[in-house]
């Protein structure tokens, strides 16, 4: 009988056993399922954050398009106050001619080499345009990548959102 009680108590206390190491199997499942959603979520995290600095570069580029486009910028404006000063100039010798016309030959001559001037800055105003435009071409080109890639990010970072516990979008 003791023996049969004893049996009892053993089956009894392998079965809580047995119940109890099923009990910390599935909790320690679950903590493995939960490990490896956070590792599968920093390796994205670190997929995005390697795609930012590579984004980051891009931006090196910018700057040294916008400087180039800022000493364009400086060289246009140069030749446009050349331009304007040429401009007054020729107005006021207009004015005297009007008021002299004896003296329209002399005037004539310094209205020809000032005209002579304008063209020549007026041709280097049409080079600065040019360089500027192009200029401002690649600045559209990159300002729609950085568009681009903010946009892929935006998704990604909202995918991650949907798939972390306890983040709201």
């Amino acid at each position: 009988m003791v023996r049969k009680v004893l049996s009892y108590v053993g089956v009894t206390v392998a079965i809580l056993l047995l119940v109890q190491t099923m009990t910390v199997t599935y909790q320690l499942s679950k903590i493995d399922s939960g490990l490896a959603k956070s590792l599968d979520s920093t390796s994205r995290l670190l997929s995005i954050q390697r795609s930012i600095i590579q984004k980051n570069e891009h931006l090196q580029e910018v700057v040294s398009t916008t400087k180039a486009m800022d000493q364009q910028l400086g060289q246009t404006l140069r030749a446009t106050e050349t331009v304007h000063v040429h401009i007054a100039r020729i107005n006021d010798l207009n004015a005297s001619t009007l008021k002299l016309n004896q003296e329209m030959v002399q005037y004539g001559n310094k209205s020809s080499g000032d005209l002579l001037i304008i063209s020549q800055e007026m041709s280097r105003l049409t080079h600065a345009m040019g360089e500027l435009h192009s200029v401002l071409g690649k600045l559209s080109y990159w300002i729609e990548q950085d568009q681009s890639h903010l946009e892929q990010i935006k998704g990604y970072t909202e995918q991650m959102n949907q798939k972390t516990p306890g983040v709201t979008p």
